[in-house]
């Protein structure tokens, strides 16, 4: 019974939304990601029938961990611009944990010289794309209208605007912020 209502009001939740409304979002969604230099942009779309995002004619839910968080932050920041560029409701923020730690370019498809090695001294398990890093800030700086609050286990790149606020938790009681929340 608990299913049926939850379909009701998903069914009830996907008729409101046309086609071009969703070919517009998907395109906005691929700018995004485009804009951020993730592989393959072109072929990611919002799928309203599974209401998530399909890329390579695959939910996001078959990809890896690092492929399902850019494509949220995608999701996210897309729809907000989306909002913001046709006077839609929306709260004017977007926050986003962690949307960039986890994702890994495909296999040979980047230059090692351009990977820069986050957590551990190999490098190995914990790197990103520098280019994909800079681009997404570029990106978020340049093209977002909202203010967009991001956690994230890495620093961001050098030469943020003089908008951007970066603010690093120290989890030292002595020096810095120790927190999101105060001790």
């Amino acid at each position: 019974m608990v299913a049926d209502e939850a379909a009701a009001a998903t069914s009830a939740v996907g008729t409101g939304i046309g086609l071009r409304a969703q070919r517009e979002f998907s395109a906005a969604l691929a700018e995004r990601l485009a804009a951020w230099r993730f592989p393959d942009p072109e072929g990611v779309r919002y799928d309203l029938s599974e209401q998530d995002v399909v890329s390579d004619d695959q939910l996001r839910l078959a990809h890896g961990k690092g492929v399902r968080a850019i494509q949220h932050a995608a999701f996210t920041v897309a729809l907000g611009q989306y909002c913001f560029e046709r006077d839609l409701p929306h709260p004017g923020f977007v926050i986003l944990d962690s949307p960039l730690v986890t994702y890994r370019p495909p296999d040979g498809g980047h230059d090692p010289a351009t990977v820069a090695p986050f957590g551990n001294a190999s490098g190995a398990e914990d790197e990103v794309s520098d280019n994909i890093v800079r681009a997404f800030y570029e990106d978020l700086q340049r093209h977002c209208t909202g203010q967009v609050i991001i956690f994230e286990n890495t620093d961001p790149p050098d030469g943020l605007d003089d908008q951007t606020v970066d603010i690093r938790f120290t989890k030292n009681a002595q020096g810095g912020r120790y927190g999101f929340f105060p001790r």
